[in-house]
Parts: C-alpha cells; sequence; structure tokens
C-alpha cells in the first residue's frame, strides 16, 4: 500500500496553520530541502532533511542548516519541548531527529493494522509504503 502527500499540500497545510508558506524541493529519493521567507528584510531559511534510516517503529532523519539556523533551532527546541508530542526525539546538538512511530498517540492504532516499509521523496510528493500486517 502507498500513502502519498504533495508538496503544494504540505505547504498550504503550513500556511494555514502556522502563516509560514514554505517551499519544498526534492535534492534526492532521500533527502529534501525546506525553505522559506520569515520576512522582507530577513534571508530565507533552508534546512535539508535526509531519511538516514527506517524500521517499523523508527525514522530517523538528520538535518543540515547553516550556523545562525542551527542556534535558532536549538533555542526554539527548547522553549517549545514540552509541547513536541510523545514520540518524537529531537537532538539539536547532533542535528538528528528520531521519530517513534508507536509512542505516536495518532498512530498507535493504525500501527496494529500496518507497517511502514519505506519513505521517499518524489518529484511532486512525498511517498510512504505500507505493508498489512
Amino acid at each position: 500500500m502507498r500513502a502519498t502527500v504533495s508538496y503544494a499540500e504540505i505547504s498550504g497545510w503550513a500556511r494555514k496553520h502556522f502563516h509560514i508558506t514554505p517551499v519544498l524541493k526534492r535534492l534526492d529519493e532521500k533527502s529534501i530541502e525546506v525553505s522559506f521567507n520569515p520576512g522582507r528584510f530577513i534571508p530565507t531559511v533552508r534546512i535539508m532533511f535526509k531519511i538516514e534510516a527506517m524500521r517499523k517503529d523508527v525514522v530517523c532523519l538528520s538535518y543540515d542548516c547553516s550556523a545562525p539556523v542551527s542556534l535558532l533551532i536549538t533555542g526554539a527546541v527548547g522553549h517549545i519541548q514540552s509541547k513536541i508530542p510523545n514520540g518524537i526525539e529531537i537532538k539539536s546538538g547532533e542535528k538528528r531527529i528520531n521519530v517513534y512511530l508507536e509512542k505516536i498517540d495518532k498512530l498507535k492504532k493504525t500501527l496494529k493494522y500496518v507497517a511502514p516499509t519505506d519513505l521517499s521523496f518524489g518529484e511532486e510528493e512525498i511517498s510512504l509504503n505500507l505493508a498489512l500486517i
């Protein structure tokens, strides 16, 4: 089974909920660049995400960005730590994000029936392949 979400849909969702319009650009099958312009006189913020590993219970990502953006991420994570959902671990010092799928409340029921097998970036969408259990 395959589930996809388009970059345009993700950008629209972020605009609706956070009042920013990110631009998502595929770099390769396992890497994506996310950029957005926070204001007229502030330069564009760019972060590259890479899928390092994926198992049925965890997705491991790394990210790369400029030093100023890295400092912003470290500060933001410290400030909003209590609002980050269970199951998402952000290691800003190592520039790594681990997503423990079974610890995320909204995914627990779904993961009883399907197991993720692959996550990849296409030209226009993100694809998640799932196997029935």
